[in-house]
């Protein structure tokens, strides 16, 4: 009967049978696409309702200016209009800002729409080069650079970052709200970075290193990784680009068999084990015990007084415990915590402050030299304290380096203090070469033991010092390379 039918025709037909018939359903996608239709079109013909339609919008990545375009004009979801091509109409009346030019086959060219921006940088980080714009009054951006290949690039603003995949001559547009800045981005023009995105909060959502962690069982735990995994690739599966499928699914096996290795390594814990490392996380994370916070703002009486009732809280806690051994354990981690903060809030009292005289310092360069922070002098000293291990420090590699080029003929040594253990240092110093790392390069192997980070009580990395002409101390926890920050800082001190 549906051979010589319409599409709406056939959607009236069948219409009852679908909506209670799954094999009717894959009976009818079949003949669609046997007429020619498209899965995307295929979609768009069973959308019964406007939040429906808004909700394919967004998976498809239309931007919430977009949408509010089509709700403005009315969103007509039963008729044949709902198969055109949508990118004709948005494009009609477009409140995103327009491209000034056109990718080449090599470029790629960004647009977008920032709402509540933080600074007015914008930087897109692809292996060890960043492109940097900056958005207008409006909070538009624009920009273009070239890529010789399909890659994952990271977008950055404010202290924030997202993973976008790109390809040469892409044209996206993206917008965000920095309120909610994983929640509220979208993409058009790129459902790979729309995947990425979306891929995040599904992850995020699913608490895998949170009270369930804890409290499930093996087979349960599994069984969630299970269904995100088949949420994950249904979702991968609307995306046309064979070389991003490859990648995305390995990369999806590689972190769901993390989040499962990290849960038979824990294994099952009994239930009163289960209540107390949830409340331990649950009283890390509030602001009933600032530890991190109050080691700067309190005075050693107070921050004691604040590190005992955190303590005598954490033993309460154990008294519930049945397990002698656990609870012996548990003790004795606390007590090496109280031990950590306690020396750590010494050492902070005891640093210079601004305008007082550095604590010097001697490491060795790439040839065995020895070189010290007194050694310049008369000159601004921006100091980075790093690993090659470290993650977090990679990443600002490339900032650092255009920093360091746009301010070259300034008064300003760049000096680097990798801590890497001795059998690191080879690796240390071919990073050196392969990233082409200038300014002063040192190394001390002592590693956290070293004289810098005891003095300087550096107890995490990277870690960004300024030290004036003087030789004194300037900034101790100066803004990272990455930060909108640093750059007004370094203009005031060479103004």
């Amino acid at each position: 009967n549906l051979t010589n039918a319409s599409p709406n025709q056939a959607i009236e037909e069948v219409s009852d049978s679908i909506a209670n018939n799954l094999h009717s359903d894959s009976l009818f996608d079949a003949w669609l696409l046997g007429q020619g239709f498209t899965p995307r079109e295929i979609k768009m013909l069973k959308i019964e309702s406007e939040e429906e339609m808004i909700d394919y919008m967004r998976d498809d990545g239309f931007t919430e200016e977009e949408i509010e375009y089509y709700k403005k004009h009315g969103l007509s979801v039963n008729s044949d209009s709902i198969t055109n091509n949508l990118d004709s109409t948005i494009n009609a009346e477009n409140n995103m800002p327009q491209p000034l030019q056109t990718a080449s086959c090599s470029n790629v060219l960004i647009t977008g729409s920032i709402s509540n921006p933080v600074g007015d940088q914008v930087n897109f980080l692809h292996a060890d080069t960043v492109y940097e714009t900056v958005i207008d009054e409006k909070g538009y951006f624009s920009i273009s650079f070239n890529l010789d290949s399909s890659d994952y690039i990271s977008f950055g603003h404010g202290v924030e970052t997202t993973a976008m995949y790109i390809n040469p001559g892409d044209e996206i547009s993206l917008q965000i709200n920095t309120n909610l800045f994983d929640e509220t981005i979208r993409y058009k023009n790129s459902l790979s970075s729309s995947f990425l995105a979306k891929k995040y909060l599904l992850i995020e959502q699913q608490d895998l290193f949170g009270d369930f962690f804890y409290r499930s069982s093996i087979q349960e735990y599994n069984k969630r990784i299970e269904r995100l995994k088949d949420k994950l690739v249904k979702r991968l599966g609307r995306v046309k680009n064979d070389k991003f499928l490859d990648k995305e699914s390995l990369n999806i096996e590689d972190e769901l068999n993390y989040f499962i290795e990290q849960k038979e390594r824990f294994g099952e814990i009994p239930r009163d084990q289960a209540n107390f490392y949830i409340k331990s996380r649950e009283i890390s994370t509030s602001q009933k015990y600032p530890l991190n916070e109050a080691i700067n703002t309190h005075d050693s009486i107070e921050y004691t007084v604040l590190l005992n009732r955190y303590k005598k809280e954490m033993l309460n806690m154990l008294e519930k415990i049945e397990d002698s051994i656990f609870i012996s354990t548990q003790a004795n981690r606390l007590e090496r915590t109280i031990k950590y903060y306690s020396d750590r809030k010494t050492a902070i009292d005891k640093l210079p402050k601004t305008g007082e005289s550095a604590i010097d310092f001697t490491c060795l360069d790439i040839d065995g030299n020895e070189v010290s922070l007194s050694d310049y002098k008369g000159s601004y000293v921006y100091v980075d304290v790093w690993a090659t291990w470290c993650g977090p420090c990679i990443y600002e590699i490339p900032y650092l380096k255009k920093l360091e080029e746009d301010y070259r003929q300034d008064n300003i040594i760049f000096m680097s203090v990798s801590i890497d253990v001795e059998d690191k240092k080879e690796k240390w110093k071919e990073m050196i070469k392969e990233e082409n790392l200038k300014g002063v390069q040192l190394i001390s192997t002592s590693a956290w033991s070293s004289s810098i980070c005891k003095d300087y009580a550096i107890n995490g990395i990277p870690r960004f010092m300024i030290f004036d002409d003087k030789g004194n101390v300037f900034n101790l926890d100066a803004p990272r390379p990455s930060s909108n920050e640093i750059r007004v800082v370094f203009d005031d001190l060479i103004k």
